[in-house]
């Protein structure tokens, strides 16, 4: 039984770095002030993507999508991003709310994102 309270520690602390759970990937939802510095990879969201975080200041300094599969992102963070393919062009960006960025990902391709 023990087994089962270290997984849900994890997926707790895995909830404050990273939520996918309607309909959009939501960056940092919620931070706690005892983590103003850090990073994470290989976190898994819905939608066959695969990211890494990192922050600082208790504010996103970085993040890496790699897509696994095509589909449309719906990116919600704490302030405005830009979005950047590593091998292509940049994706078109619609922006339906100020820090929600929505755009069109290839499966195999890696998007970096940053603060404005």
């Amino acid at each position: 039984m023990a087994r089962d309270g270290n997984f849900g520690a994890t997926s707790g602390v895995t909830e404050w770095l990273l939520q996918s759970r309607t309909g959009e990937v939501h960056l940092l939802p919620a931070l706690p002030p005892q983590f103003p510095d850090g990073r994470v990879a290989g976190l898994l969201a819905r939608g066959g993507l695969t990211v890494d975080i990192a922050w600082s200041g208790g504010a996103l300094s970085n993040a890496r999508l790699a897509a696994l599969q095509s589909g449309t992102v719906r990116l919600r963070t704490a302030a405005p991003v830009a979005v950047h393919s590593t091998s292509s062009a940049p994706p078109d960006v619609t922006r339906p709310e100020e820090a929600v960025a929505v755009f069109e990902t290839e499966a195999g391709e890696e998007y970096v994102i940053t603060p404005l």
